[in-house]
């Protein structure tokens, strides 16, 4: 039952912090909009209190861009794929709190697949908190 829950409240707070619709602390407003979120957790069963997956966003381009950016707080980002191909560390941006990524090569109304591949490790609560 612990486990269950720890998968909810994960699931919960993926959802709420891949979150890719534009922000009003971030500068762009309405230049995605956002199809489908595919959440993909493992709960580290082989390595206790880590919890690794992915995000993939399929979304529209609204404007024309050269970059989208996601909010995204406190995680370890192994990798990043946009329509399957992998971007290069030294091309995406992350502070903790946003993620910038490239999106060259698509146009306007064009749908990309952004998945974002990440790893926590932290302090499991007896609650199933993190």
């Amino acid at each position: 039952m612990k486990t269950i829950r720890l998968i909810l409240i994960f699931a919960t707070a993926c959802l709420l912090n891949c979150n890719a619709t534009a922000q009003d602390h971030f500068t762009e407003r309405d230049t995605i909009d956002v199809l489908h979120y595919d959440i993909q957790l493992d709960m580290g069963h082989h390595q206790p209190n880590h919890i690794q997956g992915s995000c993939q966003v399929l979304m529209q381009l609204l404007q024309p861009s050269t970059h989208v950016k996601l909010g995204l707080e406190s995680a370890t980002i192994d990798s990043i794929l946009v329509n399957n191909t992998l971007v290069p560390a030294t091309e995406w941006n992350y502070d903790n709190h946003q993620l910038t990524v490239p999106v060259t090569g698509n146009s306007l109304h064009d749908t990309l697949s952004v998945t974002v591949y990440c790893g926590s490790y932290g302090y499991v609560g007896e609650d199933g908190g993190l």
